[in-house]
């Protein structure tokens, strides 16, 4: 499923050939996503994706999801409701984040839209930064995930998930008789200190 704030650009963007040079393998920009801030609302849909078109124009993508099945394993379903011109005017900033093996390179644009009709677009922001932090997370968080996946596929894990069900549910019902105990001596205090 997608983020709610996601647009693409199939405008042409103004991005330098020297800025295109320093990526090792530059990304189709008609295709990237890029994310704007949730403070720009361009429509009242929550679920949308946006695009620029070629021409200028911004269209939505107009979703809506529906649950099925039953209550134990339902299913979401993704319903495209069509494609709708916008009538936006304002100012429209996106972020995109492009990954290299050897950099990261983050960009931001600022687009200008007179009634759905984009009149200038021009780069706010471009870094390119050096990406061996966010490897290092990744391959950190890589291994937590397989730590715990290799625990759940255990030939014991669903006996001990059990077992440990169980025990939270005496441990529950423990806890609750033992509060109805202190509430009755509580008030039976009480009584006897009138």
């Amino acid at each position: 499923m997608f983020n709610i704030n996601l647009i693409t650009c199939d405008y042409p963007l103004p991005i330098s050939e020297e800025r295109i040079e320093e990526m090792e393998s530059p990304p189709d920009w008609g295709e990237m996503e890029f994310q704007f801030d949730e403070g720009h609302r361009i429509s009242e849909n929550i679920l949308s994706k946006y695009s620029i078109e070629s021409d200028g124009q911004i269209y939505e993508e107009c979703i809506d999801l529906m649950v099925d099945g039953e209550t134990t394993e339902p299913t979401v379903k993704q319903i495209d409701l069509g494609i709708e011109k916008k009538e936006y005017t304002g100012e429209l900033v996106f972020h995109g984040i492009h990954f290299e093996e050897k950099h990261d390179f983050l960009m931001s644009f600022k687009a200008l839209f007179w009634k759905g009709e984009l009149k200038e677009i021009e780069p706010i922001e471009w870094k390119k930064e050096d990406n061996h932090k966010r490897k290092a997370a990744q391959d950190k968080m890589l291994k937590k995930i397989k730590k715990v996946s290799a625990k759940t596929n255990r030939w014991w894990y669903k006996s001990f998930l059990l077992f440990s069900n169980v025990v939270r549910c005496f441990l529950v019902l423990a806890a609750k008789f033992l509060g109805f105990l202190l509430r009755c001596i509580s008030r039976f205090e009480s009584r006897l200190s009138r």
